[in-house]
């Protein structure tokens, strides 16, 4: 309550500007430390799996986050270096992943409870929504500008991973996402 009480009234600025960075960094990783530690504790045995399965978006958030500080500090950006990554660094899997890594993170531990416990049906309802949120752009829509990675909302917006969900062409082609 604390929190968003602070979120929501503009506390958290005052704090940064009182607080040294480092010190809020260290009680964040702390808490989502804990925060973690809680959900492998509570989840049943048989559920760990997907536990560690819906880390993954949020993950490949935090890559995206080192690369993409990293490069800009070398004096690059990740415009102009994603094309010389290959296979060595699939970013552009990374971006997408990225993109909306909460609710991709949500529906990726639902649909392996629900895989998990063989309820098969539920678990494709779990990728239905998936693949609509991809489509409208709320998980894995993105742009790669010269700028940045730019969120893309719309219908459409991520069709490829929309595609891929629903297991059959949407469009008349399966594209990548960025493309």
């Amino acid at each position: 309550m604390a929190i968003a009480l602070l979120g929501l009234t503009g506390g958290v600025g005052l704090i940064s500007q009182v607080v040294p960075l480092e010190a809020l960094l260290g009680v964040l990783l702390w808490v989502g430390i804990t925060v973690m530690a809680q959900a492998f504790q509570s989840a049943p045995k048989e559920h760990v799996l997907a536990t560690a399965f819906g880390l993954v978006p949020a993950l490949a958030a935090w890559v995206l986050t080192l690369v993409d500080t990293t490069l800009r500090k070398a004096g690059s950006n990740l415009y102009e270096a994603a094309p010389l990554f290959g296979s060595e660094l699939h970013i552009h899997g990374v971006i997408a992943l990225s993109q909306g890594f909460l609710l991709s993170s949500m529906l990726l531990t639902a649909t392996a409870v629900f895989m998990i416990e063989r309820c098969f049906l539920s678990a494709a309802g779990w990728l239905a929504a998936a693949a609509v949120l991809s489509l409208i752009g709320l998980i894995h829509g993105y742009e790669l500008t010269p700028q940045g990675v730019r969120n893309v909302f719309g219908l459409a917006a991520a069709p490829g991973f929309a595609e891929v969900r629903f297991g059959r062409r949407v469009s008349g082609r399966i594209t990548r996402a960025g493309e």
